[in-house]
């Protein structure tokens, strides 16, 4: 069955290269990971991946008894509800802004809200070979704030998509520009291999 996860990424070097892959899955970086079918998307250069997988119940519990891996239920189509403290703790912590999220959040749309913000961060990444936030501390620094040559290449990277950039908003915090950039993938299917969000 395909779960959904948010994970680390590990780091290794591998024939001379970095190579980075879901920190608990079967790859060359961790060759005694759970094997499985999988899809990932990470968040451009900041150690984070959002996993669609096809696992067995035994090798779910396996993966969300890590205590830096969080899966999202079976339904993903079910509210947050009472969730939300441990979603917003959980996504914070991976540098993703969570304050928007809210018990009436379905887990179809915080993962597609996490899949949105991790697309833009990959094109943030090509562009400008860096990541889109050097610190979680970052998240509350203002549009205002930020150095004109940042401003500038989120701007460069929002373009790309034909995104829309509140640069008038000089008082938003990063967070709240992030949020936003996520929410202009709108009801576009984001594809995980055999699995759509």
């Amino acid at each position: 069955m395909i779960r959904y996860y948010l994970m680390p990424l590990a780091t290794a070097e591998i024939n001379g290269a970095p190579y980075r892959a879901p920190k608990y899955l079967k790859s060359p970086v961790n060759p005694a990971g759970i094997q499985c079918n999988r899809a990932v998307r990470d968040y451009g250069l900041i150690d984070a991946c959002l996993v669609a997988a096809d696992v067995t119940d035994q090798q779910h519990a396996a993966l969300v008894a890590n205590n830096d891996v969080a899966g999202a239920p079976k339904n993903i189509d079910q509210p947050i509800g009472d969730n939300l403290d441990r979603v917003r703790a959980v996504l914070e912590a991976f540098r993703i802004p969570a304050n928007a999220i809210t018990t009436q959040h379905t887990f179809r749309q915080l993962l597609r809200y996490i899949a949105g913000l991790f697309l833009f961060a990959q094109t943030y990444h090509a562009l400008h070979g860096e990541a889109l936030l050097d610190s979680p501390a970052e998240l509350n620094t203002t549009w205002g704030e930020l150095s004109v040559p940042r401003r500038n290449k989120i701007v460069e990277a929002a373009a790309k998509h034909r995104y829309y950039v509140p640069a008038q908003h000089t008082d938003w915090p990063l967070r709240r520009v992030l949020k936003h950039m996520a929410d202009q993938w709108g009801n576009t299917p984001i594809h995980f291999g055999s699995a759509r969000l």
